[in-house]
């Protein structure tokens, strides 16, 4: 199952870079947000990148959330290296993305608020 999910990814990558894409690079990039090979970005930081609430807990009689961070304000400086620097005490899975994955996301996430905001 996993080789033929493999495959079909590769054949979506394949396809983009021909003339005569099925996918328009917007529907590229919300697949890929919603399923970057593991956990979809969606799950902690929204469907638009506007950040969620993980967890509430009390720790030591105090109540503690640990919200992922809103990303429709990010630099693209700074959202880069989410996925490339890693740091031991982060939370964010560890995920292989190319830089031009990286910058898919981006741009969706750009392009999403974009369209809402334009309405």
């Amino acid at each position: 199952m996993i080789k033929k999910e493999f495959l079909l990814f590769l054949f979506f990558i394949s396809s983009l870079h021909s003339n005569d894409n099925f996918l328009t690079k917007q529907e590229y990039a919300r697949m890929l947000y919603k399923n970057p090979r593991g956990i979809g970005c969606h799950k902690c930081h929204g469907l638009k990148g506007e950040g969620k609430v993980l967890v509430n807990y009390i720790h030591r009689n105090k109540n503690q959330t640990i919200k992922a961070p809103n990303l429709t304000n990010i630099s693209k400086k700074k959202f880069f290296q989410a996925f490339l620097k890693r740091r031991r005490k982060s939370i964010m899975p560890q995920y292989f993305l190319t830089k031009e994955e990286i910058e898919t996301l981006y741009f969706y996430l750009r392009y999403v608020n974009k369209k809402d905001n334009s309405k």
